[in-house]
């Protein structure tokens, strides 16, 4: 695999990248906005909404800054799907598509059919649809991104390597890390943003070599995508990611510290970056080192809203949680918890991501009144009978995170033997469905092992589990 990531790296600066897709607009200003904001997308920097509305203020008949703008809606999981958010946009995609019947791509087309998909709940069949326009379309990053971002959020994430292997065919003649970073600057400008391209497309690609379990190959890769640009922040992810599963925290932390003045300049992630960290020093029992993270990078974020993403709230609930685990070894208080339950209070009707309602049962305390209508209205979510049968997320609720969620219940209440039953009736594969990344869903199995360590005629359950 690695002669074949180097057979994209070597080659000479001589020829320019295709764009990821073609608008049908008469301004070519529409189609450069739509450019940035697909970078921005790409690199988790800037303000990909800001340079979506200038290509809009450009052409506000262009169907693709539309699409795009919904499918960030809808991946940030932070509406219901029938919110006005997601409505109001589908519904001027559908009269964008009527006005100009004839007139649009077949390749944009393919876009609305999938983001259409899942804005319906069919996350399963867009998430297909994705993976075809990439087949039939091996040049389109943007479609890529779309089916790399469904797959983490379906647990799929090991089927990202044959995605990115089909459009990395498409950078054959560019050039990589071997090439120095003079070279890279004195490039032409179509040149340089083809390379940085490819880096965010091995920043993908290392993602998924990592979540495949291939971990030496996710580590190579991840930093050539580093050297061809120091600030790709999900390429840095992708190796933390590594030095994560690999238990090495220490080197973790270096890397960390080193490239901070990096990756913290990309917000859409900067979050996440800083919950791997203290990540590593709460495995390391650096617990104080650990929370000062917590509270200076991570929940100051999410109390000023800044970072009050699901994305965010996800990685605060998440380092919360496992604090509480410590137990006193961690000088945890009530007030850590005030801005993680205040921004999820605004989700508890959602039910967009099984992960996302994970997240939220392991915040909210049990017997309170958010957590009792948190459950109430996932319990009226889950039995619907006008769910629709392709309804991904609503399967998912059902038959995996709701027995999650009834076991954190369940811990919190100190039946451990009930909680321990919930969960080892779960598989691996199971568990994946809900999403996330291997790091993420270890939360699941620290939830197991902590139940089982109470159940002392579970012992063999537990010695086998370490």
């Amino acid at each position: 695999l690695l002669r074949f990531v180097h057979s994209f790296m070597t080659v000479p600066f001589n020829s320019s990248i295709k764009r990821s897709i073609t608008l049908t607009t008469t301004n070519p200003r529409a189609q450069d906005f739509f450019d940035d904001a697909v970078r921005e997308y790409f690199g988790y920097f800037g303000n990909p909404l800001n340079s979506i509305k200038s290509s809009l203020e450009q052409d506000p008949n262009t169907l693709m800054p539309h699409v795009l703008l919904l499918v960030l809606c809808l991946f940030s999981s932070g509406f219901s799907l029938g919110a006005p958010p997601i409505k109001d946009r589908v519904k001027i995609i559908k009269d964008i598509l009527q006005t100009q019947k004839g007139v649009i791509s077949t390749h944009e087309l393919a876009h609305v059919e999938a983001a259409k998909e899942w804005a319906r709940g069919a996350y399963e069949n867009a998430r297909r649809k994705w993976r075809h326009i990439i087949q039939e379309y091996p040049q389109d990053s943007l479609a890529l991104r779309f089916g790399h971002d469904a797959c983490f959020f379906l647990g799929k994430s090991d089927e990202i390597v044959g995605l990115v292997e089909t459009v990395l065919s498409n950078y054959d003649n560019l050039g990589g890390p071997e090439a120095d970073r003079d070279a890279l600057s004195e490039s032409d400008p179509d040149q340089k943003k083809g390379l940085f391209s490819l880096g965010y497309v091995l920043g993908m690609y290392a993602f998924g070599l990592e979540e495949s379990k291939r971990y030496r190959e996710a580590e190579e890769v991840g930093k050539r995508a580093l050297k061809i640009n120091r600030q790709d922040t999900w390429a840095h992810h992708a190796v933390a990611h590594v030095l994560e599963m690999e238990g090495r925290q220490e080197e973790g932390i270096k890397f960390m510290e080193e490239r901070e003045s990096y990756w913290s300049q990309c917000p859409g992630l900067a979050t996440h970056n800083y919950w791997h960290w203290a990540l590593y020093h709460l495995e390391l029992g650096n617990f104080q080192e650990s929370l000062d993270i917590f509270e200076k990078q991570i929940d100051r974020r999410i109390g000023d809203g800044e970072g009050a993403s699901c994305f965010d709230l996800v990685d605060g609930s998440s380092l919360l949680f496992r604090f509480s685990l410590e137990g006193p070894a961690v000088n945890l208080k009530p007030i850590h918890f005030d801005n993680v339950k205040k921004f999820w209070g605004n989700h508890i009707h959602d039910h967009v991501l099984a992960f996302n309602d994970v997240h939220i049962a392991v915040t909210l305390q049990s017997g309170s009144a958010d957590m009792n209508q948190f459950l109430e209205s996932l319990k009226n979510y889950v039995s619907a009978e006008t769910r629709q049968a392709d309804d991904t997320n609503c399967a998912i609720s059902r038959e995996v995170a709701n027995p999650i969620i009834q076991s954190i219940i369940d811990f919190r209440e100190l039946r451990f033997s009930e909680a321990a039953a919930k969960l080892m009736g779960l598989k691996d594969d199971d568990v994946k469905r809900i999403g996330g990344s291997m790091a993420q869903r270890d939360l699941v199995e620290l939830l197991l092992l902590n139940s089982l360590v109470n159940v002392p005629e579970r012992r063999n359950d537990l010695t086998r589990l370490l």
